[in-house]
């Protein structure tokens, strides 16, 4: 059946389907069978299921491809009350644990009554063929927890809240959100709906809230400092936000002044001192100015060094520690002496090392942004290597000047210097995919975690 009302459709039915629920809102699509006649409803209705008495506020909307909708501006949920409906909602698997054929045992049982007696009388659930006393006890909480949901959004609802909103409010504050709207509306203006002051100031007035009560000069402090965030303001001189929080909402300045200076003891606004005079912050702007500033310190702070030749450190290097390296060693070869030397021991907590030299990993792929360093990785534990890790090079021109550069190492005296290998070389002309290896010491693991 429908209706106007307020130059909006009213319809009334029961939900047949739940076609599409979004995983990333509280858009849903549903169809809801009005006296038969099924009618497809979108908007946020994310906490309806199937069973389930449903008003919705809205209109007819035509849409090219899926045609007539019934767009859903808000709704009130009831749960369903017969025991054709009652089975249909818990086969939806509405209520966690419960399937078809359970759903179908329990309304053979209760009827009518099922879902009361789910919520208020779990010893009787156990009598259910499939059901222990633990998943009882489960399902009559998870029921409760519906009926507690059910009637809050209803309540919200009913106050003109989207369902959205109501289902946002719910999870914050359960089933005493109700209660805490009623008592300040204008806490609709923060945490988690974050609404128009105008929004909560209408219904305010509605629950006959006096114009000069604290709480909403409160809100209205909070939504001018709030609105000169889109201004890129995130702080007013005290004197101008009174001003215009006064004139806002027309009460006495003196109130807005007061009311300023015991919410700013309280925690809710910060004040500071500058060459202008008082800014007024909200608490979680002046909390972000300071980490801001904390960081840029900590950034200028920061000592900077300019580049130096590479070979100029390491003669200096070697002067200063004594170490001495072949004349065959290359840059990379150097660095890597020094770090076993210097730096292996030294990584007891798990440490990655990274951007190896190209001249100590010949069978390595060069990193595309640094052509002198390859992509390789090694883990250290306790001062121990542990793994080594590359992606592999399948580069057969680029391999062959790496086996020509270690004939010439190993024909200068390096021992460690690897040969040209030609049936390598053949079969990665042939072609060879992009690859990737890790050797892992299980001996070493082993050693670790037995002490």
């Amino acid at each position: 059946m429908a209706e106007e009302k307020q130059e909006k459709t009213v319809i009334r039915g029961t939900v047949e389907d739940v076609i599409f629920r979004s995983p990333d809102s509280d858009y849903a699509v549903i169809e809801i069978d009005c006296d038969g006649e099924l009618i497809t409803a979108v908007g946020e209705l994310a906490s309806v299921s199937e069973g389930e008495e449903i008003t919705a506020f809205g209109q007819f909307v035509s849409h090219p491809t899926y045609g007539s909708q019934f767009r859903c501006e808000g709704c009130q949920i009831t749960l369903p009350t017969t025991s054709a409906a009652i089975l249909k909602f818990l086969s939806g698997r509405a209520v966690q644990g419960i399937g078809q054929v359970i759903a179908r045992r329990l309304v053979e049982t209760f009827g009518d009554s099922t879902l009361e007696a789910m919520a208020k009388e779990p010893e009787k659930l156990e009598k259910i063929k499939g059901l222990t006393r633990k998943k009882a006890q489960e399902i009559s909480s998870e029921v409760s927890r519906i009926f507690g949901l059910t009637e809050t959004v209803r309540n919200l609802s009913a106050m003109g809240l989207s369902t959205g909103d109501s289902l946002l409010l719910y999870n914050a504050f359960g089933y005493d959100a109700t209660a805490l709207i009623s008592d300040n509306p204008y806490m609709l203006c923060e945490y988690p709906v974050y609404k128009e002051f105008t929004a909560a100031d209408q219904l305010a007035e509605d629950l006959l809230i006096p114009e000069t009560d604290f709480r909403r000069i409160r809100a209205a402090l909070i939504n001018t400092l709030r609105h000169n965030l889109g201004n890129g303001h995130t702080c007013l001189p005290t004197e101008r936000l009174i001003d215009v929080t006064a004139n806002y909402i027309s009460v006495n300045r003196d109130d807005v002044e007061i009311e300023l200076y015991r919410s700013a003891e309280e925690g809710v606004f910060c004040q500071l001192r500058a060459e202008e005079g008082e800014m007024t912050f909200l608490r979680d702007m002046y909390d972000a100015e300071n980490y801001i500033a904390e960081r840029l310190r900590s950034l200028t702070a920061t000592r900077y060094y300019e580049k130096e030749d590479a070979d100029s450190r390491i003669d200096r290097f070697q002067e200063r520690t004594g170490i001495e390296y072949e004349p065959h060693h290359k840059k990379g070869d150097i660095v890597n002496l020094f770090f076993d030397e210097f730096c292996e021991d030294k990584m007891i907590q798990p440490t990655f090392i990274m951007d190896h030299p190209i001249e100590i990993s010949p069978l390595t792929k060069k990193k595309p942004s640094d052509p002198t360093k390859v992509e390789r990785f090694e883990l250290y534990i306790n001062g121990w290597e542990m793994c080594n890790d590359y992606s592999e090079l399948n580069d057969p021109i680029d391999q062959r000047e790496r086996f020509a550069a270690q004939d010439a190492l190993a024909a200068a005296g390096d021992e460690e210097a690897n040969h040209t290998d030609e049936d390598f070389l053949h079969a990665m002309e042939l072609g060879m995919p992009p690859t990737g290896g890790i050797g892992y010491g299980i001996d070493r693991l082993c050693m670790l975690l037995t002490g």
